[in-house]
């Protein structure tokens, strides 16, 4: 087993084991994001992606190959990741991680926990329709609304870094996963802050809406988040996709409920850390 801080030149040899929006970014060499790798029998098999924090770091993502699980390499990474964090600050440094419980990610949870982690979950209900059954039950009642709503994509980097506070503290999770173009995920800032956002990303067979926020009092942001988001969806995906949505407040569950019936799923906000 070798566990190592990855090079630009070494990251290839690792691409199977990254998201692809990380693996772009560290392909760019984005400041203040790294990767550790970890081989066996001279193959790559796992890899972590950190960012830099002022306490230390964020894991942005964690991953072994299927066939090298349960071989402690997951273990090795994280040791590594902490001695790199020692080698910066002596004392006081804190690993935080969080993510959505989904798929290949339910397996973390129990994983990180046994690693020293104390961990905290969110629940929310999670239905799940077709876009047709959105562009057919909803998009009508919205009225064609239209107006300052942008992608988050779009955003300059002043009002992404409110973005990425904002979440952090609405749900402990990471900005990252919404800021790819395919789906876009919309924002509405007033002021230097979040009047509303839908934060939208691509899962394997499906689309996730996985959180739709207005300030209270604000019936027209709401319907100009999901118009854009409706409209922005249909130009992309066929009428038959599903769509897996967060009901993460009782405004949204009552509305589902009324239009679609009763959810039957749930989503699982984690959040973590380590001192």
């Amino acid at each position: 087993m070798n566990c190592k801080v990855l090079t630009p030149g070494e990251i290839t040899d690792w691409a199977a084991c990254f998201p692809q929006e990380l693996f772009m970014e560290l392909m760019l060499q984005k400041e203040g994001l790294h990767a550790l790798g970890v081989s066996f029998l001279e193959e790559a098999q796992g890899a972590l992606v950190w960012g830099e924090t002022v306490q230390g770091a964020e894991i942005r993502s964690l991953y072994i190959r299927p066939d090298a699980r349960r071989l402690g390499l997951g273990s090795a990474l994280l040791r590594c990741l902490w001695r790199e964090l020692q080698k910066k600050q002596s004392d006081g440094a804190e690993l935080l991680i969080s993510y959505i419980e989904d798929g290949e990610r339910s397996l973390l949870t129990p994983f990180l926990a046994e690693s020293g982690f104390l961990m905290e979950q969110a629940r929310f209900p999670q239905g799940e329709v077709t876009l047709a059954q959105l562009q057919e039950t909803l998009l009508p009642r919205l009225g064609g609304a239209r107006g300052n709503v942008k992608p988050l994509y779009q955003l300059l980097p002043k009002f992404q870094r409110i973005c990425a506070q904002w979440l952090k503290e609405q749900l402990g999770a990471q900005l990252t996963p919404y800021l790819g173009k395919r789906p876009e995920s919309f924002i509405f800032i007033e002021k230097d802050e979040v009047q509303g956002a839908a934060l939208l990303r691509e899962q394997e067979n499906a689309i996730s809406l996985d959180y739709c926020y207005v300030k209270a009092n604000q019936p027209q942001t709401l319907a100009l988040l999901f118009s854009q988001a409706i409209t922005h969806l249909g130009t992309l995906y066929a009428p038959d996709t599903q769509i897996r949505m967060t009901l993460s407040t009782p405004q949204a569950q009552k509305l589902y409920e009324k239009l679609f019936g009763t959810a039957k799923q749930e989503t699982i906000f984690c959040s973590g850390s380590l001192t």
